[in-house]
């Protein structure tokens, strides 16, 4: 259970829970690069809440996540969703450079349809 901040960084791999969780606070989630693995992996249930906060790579590596898809959750089922993201919404990352596409499936939370703002 959640409640605070939590801040998963794709710098160091992706974060393993086993068992269920719960995110009712921030949280912040920092892709550097592209990848295939998903941000934070469980084996359990994942109840979703609070703020999704978003930091995608810096230009040159923003440039490649255009036509990809980033797994920021993967989970045995995933109940709910972040409050500043519905299923299919929109959602601008912290530093307003970037946007993506925030999509739920039954076990999985993904960013599509990734793209920079344009100044």
């Amino acid at each position: 259970d959640c409640r605070g901040r939590l801040e998963l960084s794709a710098r160091r791999g992706h974060a393993v829970i086993e068992g269920d969780f719960e995110l009712r606070g921030e949280t912040e989630a920092r892709f550097h690069r592209p990848t295939t693995e998903p941000l934070l992996r469980s084996d359990g249930e994942a109840k979703l809440g609070g703020d999704l906060q978003l930091h995608l790579p810096g230009d040159d590596n923003l440039d490649k996540l255009a036509d990809s898809t980033l797994t920021l959750i993967e989970a045995e089922n995933i109940e709910g969703v972040f409050s500043n993201a519905a299923d299919g919404e929109t959602l601008t990352t912290a530093d307003g450079r970037a946007r993506a596409v925030v999509r739920y499936t039954d076990t999985e939370v993904r960013l599509t349809d990734i793209e920079k703002v344009e100044e």
